[in-house]
């Protein structure tokens, strides 16, 4: 069932044009099957429904597009827009794990007063942002400008030995770092991953884990330590979203920051 959230997308109860806050963005990656000569297609795409390829992004909202294999980074090429997703495609030098990131420009939204308590639930807010919202006088509006990060990590060829380049911070405003090879996951494992802002541990907020499913959206948090650490158990093989917003006050509007990073996890062992 559609969220009034997302039936305001199409509706136009947003007050602005473009897409909710509440839309993620996120990375898939699609590594070739051919040893010899190892390439990816990597899509980017927004919406609400992951992991569907919903929504594309501009390629002039993009500001940095990196990929990170064996502790070298390199800017993507430039993409090819789809109408479900900003599209690149390249082939790689050398096998290992390597890790893709995306970060779009600064984008304002003004939303409906009447869809802020669902989008507060959506990024996990409601009660730490919520009480702050309603004690607002009326008239009450909402302002925001928001900036958006998405990673994701992929296996392609052998690994060079030793490489373990993929536990180290890619250096965006907020962000979501594995501490095992998030591409080896088997379902029941558990799955830990830090949060940083600025390259610090950010704790208290929350994070979400979304497996990719056909039935309704269906998110579980964790709220992140003084260490920034939060720990999922990984029930299922497939695709999986972890997702976070720091939601903050500048003034009478507010500022935020997305974060989201992609997995996948392969089928149980026999």
């Amino acid at each position: 069932m559609r969220t009034r959230l997302a039936a305001a997308i199409t509706s136009g109860l947003l007050l602005s044009g473009g897409q909710a806050p509440a839309h993620d963005t996120w990375i898939l990656a699609t590594p070739s099957s051919a040893p010899s000569r190892p390439s990816v297609r990597i899509d980017v795409t927004s919406g609400m429904a992951f992991p569907a390829l919903e929504s594309s992004i501009r390629p002039e909202r993009v500001t940095r597009a990196m990929l990170r294999i064996g502790g070298q980074s390199m800017a993507l090429p430039a993409p090819l827009p789809t109408k479900a997703s900003l599209r690149y495609s390249l082939a790689l030098a050398q096998g290992g794990v390597a890790v893709v990131w995306v970060q779009l420009a600064p984008r304002a939204l003004d939303l409906k007063p009447e869809l802020i308590a669902e989008y507060l639930h959506e990024i996990g807010a409601l009660d730490s942002v919520g009480p702050r919202w309603r004690a607002r006088p009326d008239p009450k509006s909402w302002h925001e400008v928001y900036r958006k990060h998405a990673k994701t990590f992929l296996r392609t060829g052998a690994s060079t030995p030793g490489d373990s380049s993929w536990r180290e911070p890619v250096g965006m405003e907020l962000e979501l770092v594995p501490e095992s090879d998030p591409t080896v996951l088997t379902p029941q494992a558990a799955f830990s991953l830090v949060l940083l802002k600025d390259g610090q541990p950010l704790a208290g907020l929350p994070v979400a884990a979304e497996r990719g499913t056909k039935d309704a959206r269906k998110r579980t948090f964790e709220t992140s330590d003084a260490a920034g650490r939060v720990t999922f158990q990984l029930d299922r093989a497939g695709p999986w979203l972890f997702a976070a917003t720091e939601l903050r006050e500048k003034g009478a509007d507010w500022e935020s920051d997305f974060t989201t990073l992609t997995v996948v996890v392969g089928p149980a062992a026999r």
